[in-house]
């Protein structure tokens, strides 16, 4: 199945076309405020650079949040229509589970965070064998508090996405990082859209298909944040 994967969660623009979990082209864009000028340019040159056509594409994938507001009503807007117009099915796929998608499998705990202003969306995730498992579901909390909760736990974690600045500044304040936890390097914080798909794919593999008619975005709200 030919996945074409949209994500505009964030200050950047992805864009991915792949042939179930493998990925043909991927591309990243800072976008900064105009998601609405460059995602439809971005798709039309990811299919061109795969040689393939609209009309190929079997299924959609889009992140449906937490993050940016209107970047993600951007994002999903863009992904209805064009499931509506191609006629394919529609995945949506959080966020944070795509970003921790990209720390691989691994023996470590994943907490994949994204910058929520003074605070940050965050979540906890464990690899069992070749899927993910949610520990810790998604929230907006204070980076201090999160990294207290990161440094209590048993096992080594793995922190990454835009949020790990703050988390980095909440561990100097708290003094030097223990061993158990890690920071992703710079170049690994942004979303990857080939997340996206592959994660979207295997909803859709399960039948687990979004209804764009209600399929809204994931907003954290007030009563969920902490501290």
């Amino acid at each position: 199945m030919l996945i074409l994967a949209l994500d505009t969660s964030a200050d950047a623009c992805g864009v991915a076309v792949a042939d179930g979990e493998h990925i043909l082209v991927e591309y990243i864009e800072a976008t900064g405020s105009n998601h609405s000028t460059r995602l439809m340019p971005l798709v039309a040159a990811a299919l061109a650079a795969a040689g393939r056509d609209k009309r190929d594409i079997g299924g959609l994938a889009v992140t449906a949040g937490p993050g940016s507001f209107t970047g993600l009503r951007i994002g999903l807007t863009t992904a209805k229509v064009l499931a509506a117009a191609l006629d394919v099915p529609l995945a949506a796929v959080p966020t944070l589970e795509a970003l921790a998608w990209q720390a691989g499998p691994r023996p470590d705990l994943v907490s994949p965070c994204l910058s929520a202003r003074r605070r940050v969306y965050a979540a906890l995730y464990r690899w069992e064998g070749a899927d993910l498992a949610p520990i810790r579901p998604a929230a907006a909390v204070f980076p201090r508090d999160w990294w207290r909760e990161l440094a209590s736990l048993a096992g080594e974690v793995y922190c990454l996405g835009d949020g790990v600045p703050a988390l980095c500044g909440a561990a100097a304040d708290a003094g030097a990082p223990g061993p158990r936890v890690r920071f992703a390097p710079a170049a690994g914080r942004a979303v990857r859209p080939g997340a996206v798909a592959a994660l979207g794919y295997r909803r859709l593999l399960r039948g687990e298909r979004a209804d764009p008619p209600t399929l809204t975005p994931l907003y954290l709200n007030d009563e969920q944040f902490a501290g």
